[in-house]
């Protein structure tokens, strides 16, 4: 199958209104998140230290409590175990007698000490179990969004070129691509050496078998040019070639949605007639 190369005209950053929700929100630096974890309970402590005498240390252990469920809430497991860890250690240093000492002189401390620590531990796991299931819900609804946008598009017979460029923006900010480039079919020669292709399932096939991730990294994508096909009524019109940039991943259902905005670009070449597109091969 022969291609002809549509280059896109403009960059992601001048792509058509409706195309930024496919962008992923970029978190802040590791090391950054990591330090606030120790950070704001010695902030905590700090402002707890005046009031100190004669109060009980029950109430200085709530009070360190709220850091802590700060920083639970960037859903990061390993960030709320530091703030928990480190809101017990200067909650022992600063409030329980012999002050500036890892030790306790009463039992009452030592149990307050270990209550702090556990209910810190336990306010993370669920930060992290509520995070881990909240994203994929939030990410449904941007993939929903991105679907409806281009299938508007078509809808409303933009020319294809607009709906080509919206989609190679739009996959390359779902499979976090370095460069996605169109190719419409010209015509029925098989010139041009075939590539791993994405597939409906959101599995990529390299010739008969499909490829197989490491085990430790199940959304891996292949670092080679991958081929996704915009077809429409058993019909290639063109193909996108992926190229993904270095450990890039993308979960299935990723890759599934970039699949159907491919076959919106099928459906909008289709519209216009391309009596020379050669009949799609089954997946």
């Amino acid at each position: 199958m022969a291609y002809m190369l549509i280059s896109p005209t403009r960059t992601p950053s001048d792509a058509a209104e409706g195309v930024s929700y496919m962008s992923s929100f970029q978190a802040s630096p590791r090391f950054i998140a990591l330090g606030s974890a120790v950070v704001l309970p010695i902030i905590g402590t700090l402002l707890l230290l005046p009031a100190r005498t004669g109060q009980p240390t029950v109430n200085a252990a709530l009070l360190l409590m709220v850091p802590v469920v700060a920083v639970t809430t960037s859903g990061r497991r390993t960030d709320g175990i530091l703030a928990a860890v480190s809101a017990a250690i200067y909650f022992d240093l600063c409030f329980t007698a012999p002050y500036g000492h890892l030790s306790f002189a009463r039992r009452e401390d030592l149990e307050v000490t270990v209550l702090l620590l556990i209910t810190g531990l336990a306010v993370t796991e669920i930060a992290s179990r509520a995070a881990r299931y909240s994203r994929p819900a939030a990410e449904d609804v941007d993939y929903l969004a991105g679907i409806s946008a281009t299938t508007r598009m078509v809808a409303a017979a933009h020319c294809p070129e607009a709906v080509i460029e919206q989609v190679q923006v739009q996959v390359s900010a779902l499979l976090a691509l370095q460069h996605c480039t169109f190719e419409r079919a010209a015509d029925s020669d098989r010139s041009l050496t075939e590539l791993p292709r994405l597939e409906a399932s959101g599995l990529i096939r390299t010739g008969t078998t499909g490829w197989q991730p490491r085990r430790q990294r199940p959304d891996e994508i292949p670092a080679a040019d991958i081929e996704l096909v915009a077809a429409c009524a058993g019909r290639t019109h063109g193909r996108f070639t992926l190229t993904p940039g270095p450990g890039a991943t993308a979960s299935r259902q990723a890759r599934q949605v970039a699949v159907i905005l491919a076959s919106q670009v099928g459906a909008s070449l289709a519209s216009r007639g391309n009596p020379d597109a050669p009949p799609t091969a089954p997946d």
